[in-house]
């Protein structure tokens, strides 16, 4: 009878163990399934996305933009999308555009219709730069703009500067490359006025500051040059390449320089 009983208890115990066995066996089934399931859920996902062809939407006249060549195009920290053309500066909400134009019997109007670049400052201050009516700013609270006064290297006030190109560094100082050179403004103080850095290259183009803060600039037909203690030093680029005319300049995480240019585009290992 005991061994009747012990017999019992451990057939008993084998058929519990093997429940148990089926369960985890069946919970890790499930656990596989999940797995692969989710699995074919982001292949699926991943598909499709990269089957969904790209949507392009053309923005013109009709739309409001003031004219249909735009220069350049900036977002602000208010989400606002900015477009300097030819006649204008635009600004759009993604519903309607707003146009500011140059008025001659209103002095806060903007200086110039040809726009050609723009920044925002810490202060949420727009700076405008065009072709003739040398740099702006632009109040946003008000709408105002107010005109940033130059004085080249004999302190001669400037106010037709053509300006090509706004950088701003961490010490808030605005650069401006100009077309007679190269200038500064003082970002924190409460004065609008454009201090003369260098001419020792003129018609610059563009430039871009590094993330360790070196100041490069892109000429119109010299080339490239690095800014370094208030001395503009040539640098050499592109064997082979004869026209110097630099168009573009981008810097990178890892300090280094993008060029384009007429002839290609170039890496400058800064």
């Amino acid at each position: 009878l005991k061994l009747a009983m012990v017999s019992g208890r451990k057939d008993r115990q084998s058929i519990i163990l093997v429940k148990e066995q089926i369960v985890e066996m069946r919970n890790i089934s499930i656990i596989k399934l999940s797995v692969i399931l989710i699995a074919l859920s982001i292949c699926t996902n991943l598909l499709y996305s990269q089957n969904q062809s790209i949507r392009l939407q053309s923005i013109t006249v009709n739309d409001g933009l003031s004219q249909s060549h735009v220069n350049t195009i900036y977002e602000d920290s208010r989400g606002y999308m900015w477009f300097g053309t030819t006649d204008g500066l635009n600004r759009f909400d993604g519903h309607e555009f707003v146009v500011y134009k140059y008025d001659p019997d209103d002095y806060n109007s903007i200086s110039d219709n040809f726009v050609r670049c723009i920044i925002e400052d810490q202060n949420k201050r727009l700076w405008i730069g065009t072709d003739a009516g040398g740099l702006n700013v632009l109040d946003m609270d008000t709408e105002k703009f107010r005109r940033v006064s130059f004085k080249n290297s004999t302190e001669k006030s400037i106010h037709n500067q053509q300006i090509w190109d706004l950088s701003i560094d961490s010490l808030s100082q605005l650069w401006v490359a100009t077309w007679d050179g190269l200038y500064r403004i003082a970002l924190d103080e409460s004065t609008y006025s454009a201090t003369f850095a260098s001419n020792q290259t003129k018609q610059i183009r563009c430039l871009t500051i590094t993330t360790n803060q070196q100041i490069w600039l892109g000429s119109e037909d010299d080339g490239l040059f690095k800014y370094i203690d208030s001395v503009i030093i040539h640098q050499p680029f592109g064997t082979g390449a004869t026209d110097r005319r630099i168009y573009r300049l981008l810097n990178d995480e890892s300090h280094g320089v993008w060029l384009g240019t007429r002839e290609g585009l170039f890496h400058y290992n800064a």
